[in-house]
């Protein structure tokens, strides 16, 4: 993160904790329940991998025929 984002993230969260959102107030389950979906999708990494194992699954299926 570069120096000069420091300054506004320490803003958004003082604004969090004087809205007694964060660190033990209230919270947006909204944007919990969006964080466990990001968590559960795969990331496009992993699918770029699952893809490149998939083709050589094929190939390897295709020269043993």
């Amino acid at each position: 993160m570069p120096l000069r984002d420091v300054e506004y993230v320490l803003q958004k969260l003082n604004s969090m904790r004087a809205e007694k959102i964060w660190p033990n107030g209230l919270r947006y389950l909204w944007t919990d329940a969006f964080g466990v979906i990001l968590m559960k999708l795969p990331s496009p990494f992993r699918l770029a991998k699952l893809r490149r194992w998939e083709s050589f699954v094929i190939w390897s299926e295709r020269r043993l025929a």
